[in-house]
Parts: structure tokens; sequence; C-alpha cells
């Protein structure tokens, strides 16, 4: 065989194992997620809360939210060469997966929806309409703004700490100053004259156990 020859299969010899050793690798690297930007590594690319722009049917990632334009329900916005009554406006339904799971929200522009612990703000929309122009749903562009909610921790309401005496005879002791009894006697009521009627260990209310208390009440029975 001639030596041009030899040099010509040879060099498509190589370059066919070439191609099939890219083919090889990129049959057998792990897939990222649909839409999802990613890391050099492969990983999906986590994003800081903020601004993002996405096409529909991209997904951005944030550290406990996932927010993903699926497809726009209304474009009613006056095109930008014609002067109208009213400005219209843009409803887009996104797909938010969140702590508290998956949900499909059609969020109108300038509105929000929330999650446990995020605002998902649909800011704004681009391109622009002009008259007789549609707009293809792989041109647009949808931002968002994403910000961590502030959830105040609930103040606990503070326990009462007047405690009353009450009842007919003045023998109840309690956190309610309308409390009422029979009127019935008994000489154990006598004990609670000099008590004391305060809150106890347990947040209720009730009388001090002293041991003059204890006495009269043992004395009585």
């Amino acid at each position: 065989m001639n030596r041009p020859y030899i040099i010509l299969f040879v060099s498509i010899a190589a370059i066919a194992l070439g191609a099939v050793a890219y083919a090889a690798y990129d049959y057998a690297r792990p897939e990222s997620p649909l839409g999802v930007a990613t890391t050099t590594e492969g990983a999906p690319q986590v994003r800081q809360y903020g601004e993002v722009t996405l096409a529909l049917g991209e997904s951005a990632l944030f550290e406990n939210l996932r927010v993903t334009p699926l497809s726009i329900i209304e474009d009613s916005r006056c095109p930008t060469d014609v002067q109208c009554i009213q400005a219209g406006t843009v409803r887009a339904d996104v797909e938010i997966v969140s702590g508290m799971g998956t949900s499909t929200n059609t969020i109108t522009l300038g509105n929000s929806v929330t999650t446990e612990a995020e605002e998902v703000l649909f800011a704004s929309v681009a391109p622009e309409t002009r008259s007789g122009q549609d707009i293809a749903e792989g041109d647009y562009r949808l931002t968002f703004f994403i910000e961590e909610r502030d959830i105040a921790t609930p103040t606990p309401t503070p326990a009462p700490t007047t405690c009353y005496v009450g009842g007919c005879s003045m023998h109840l002791c309690s956190d309610r100053p309308d409390i009422v009894s029979t009127c019935e006697y008994r000489e154990s009521y006598a004990c609670y004259r000099g008590a004391t009627c305060e809150r106890q260990p347990s947040g209720e209310c009730g009388w001090t156990e002293t041991n003059e208390l204890k006495a009269c009440l043992l004395k009585a029975e």
C-alpha cells in the first residue's frame, strides 16, 4: 500500500475512534435536572435569594426552593406602539417546590405568592408587546424576585399573675374575680381567713399551705 493511503487510513481511523469515545463519555455522564443551571461539576447550581430571570421551562434552584415558570396564561399588555385605555397584564403558571411540597400557582405580574419561608414576586416580563407581532413562548423571559419572609416569633401571652378570693364564704382562691359558690358553711372555711391566696408553683391559683393552715384544716375535720 502506498504511503499516502496509509496516512489517510490512519487519520480516518483516529477520527472514528475519537467520535466513539466522545459518544461513550456523553452517554455515560450523569444528566443534570432539566432546565436547572449546573456547576462545572454537574451539580445543580444553588442561587442566592434575589432577582432571577427565567425562560419558560427553566428552573432556578435556591436553598430550600425551586421556581419554574411553565406557561403564559394571559398576555393582555398594551402594545408599546399603541395608546390603550387599560395597560393589561400578564399571568403565568409557575411551579414552586418548597418545604410545603410542589404546587402550580397562577401569578399575575406585580403580585407574589408565599411559601412557609419565602416570598416569590413576579416582577417583570420581556419582551415588550408590539401591535401585529406575536411573541413565541420560547422568547418570553420572566423576572422574579425571591426573598426570605420575616417570620416573627409570636410573643407568648403572659399568664395572669393576680389571684382572687371569692365564694359565698370567701373560701375559694382562683384567677377569676367573679367566681361564686353556693352559700353553705363549713368550719374549715374559717381557716382561710388568715391564709394567703396566690399563684402556686404549678401555675394555678391556690391557698398557700402553711403549717397554721394545715393544722386549722385538720382540726376542722
